[in-house]
């Protein structure tokens, strides 16, 4: 394992030179319309091809979030010390404990090697959620473990993972998505019920955020409940995709899970295309267990996955046989 760059520990930080990403970051919308465009083209028919399987060397523990800058991969995951725990009778308006754990975001490469990592949030706020680029930063939503309780929103440079805390929200966030074209973060929470948007500057050195309604956030309900949404990324044209899974008890079966691909519009909050997910790494661990990326190379599309917790893996998946 190469050595690691980097240490960020939520109030500080030792760091080395690393190659500069922005000019990469910058690229992404060239990328976006056709992703949008070629994801519709997806249908049940088309072939997902496993291309190449990429051992993660280092111990991830929950992955979350999932972004990739030119050779780099950035990964959200948390680090459950105390599993929360249900309570018998709601306490203070929560329905389980807070537990304990750590925060991460890890840097590596290609080969799957640890670059650099980054502790995010405090004692209650442990949980990094999904992640996404605004062409600049990454920006990841870090709350408690548990609904309806409280997130911090870090904007996090993928040169050298300095971190700001931006904003913080009464919710449990577990995905943002940048829309850089009406300069907004959008935010879903806990089992995705909700679709948050606020107001930003993506291009401020200290972004403000504009919070409606006489400071409660604006938010739309998610009308279609078959899977929760896990991590999500804009992807042009007021669109943006949403992976996601969710587990159903089937009675003298067993349990069932069901993982599926949403493109989201932004204008609605309705979806566009939606695409199951039948690739299994084993029985009941679907494909689309929280994080993954797209992108377009040539003519290609292409989705990175990594679906399994501590002893992880990426996966990468090319799509055939568009209509």
């Amino acid at each position: 394992m190469k050595k690691k760059l980097a240490l960020l520990c939520c109030s500080f930080y030792f760091c080395f030179p690393l190659p500069l990403l922005v000019g990469q970051a910058n690229k992404i919308a060239d990328g976006e319309e056709k992703i949008n465009q070629k994801f519709c083209q997806i249908t049940d028919q088309s072939e997902w091809k496993l291309a190449h399987t990429i051992k993660l060397n280092f111990a991830a523990y929950h992955p979350q979030g999932l972004v990739k800058l030119g050779r780099f991969y950035f990964l959200s995951a948390v680090q459950t010390i105390v599993k929360p725990e249900k309570y018998l009778t709601p306490l203070n308006g929560y329905d389980r404990s807070p537990g304990k754990g750590v925060g991460f975001l890890f840097k590596f490469d290609e080969q799957g090697d640890l670059l650099a990592e980054a502790c995010l949030g405090d004692s209650m706020n442990y949980h990094p959620g999904g992640i996404d680029c605004d062409g600049k930063y990454l920006w990841i939503p870090v709350a408690e473990y548990r609904p309806n309780s409280k997130t911090y929103l870090y904007r996090v440079h993928p040169d050298n993972l300095t971190c700001q805390k931006i904003f913080s929200i009464a919710d449990h966030i577990g995905a943002v998505a940048c829309d850089t074209e009406q300069n907004r973060l959008i935010g879903v929470n806990w089992g995705a019920r909700r679709f948050y948007s606020w107001e930003i500057n993506f291009q401020r050195p200290s972004p403000k955020v504009k919070i409606k309604h006489g400071g409660v956030s604006h938010f739309t309900a998610n009308n279609s409940f078959y899977i929760d949404y896990q991590d999500c990324h804009f992807v042009g044209n007021a669109t943006m995709l949403c992976s996601g899974l969710k587990h159903y008890e089937i009675e003298g079966i067993g349990t069932f899970t069901l993982g599926g691909l949403e493109l989201i519009n932004l204008k609605s909050f309705l979806p566009l295309h939606q695409i199951p997910i039948s690739l299994f790494v084993r029985p009941n661990l679907v494909m689309s267990n929280n994080p993954f990326f797209v992108e377009v190379v040539g003519n290609e599309l292409i989705f990175y996955f990594i679906p399994e917790d501590n002893e992880s893996h990426l996966y990468i998946y090319n799509v055939k046989n568009l209509l």
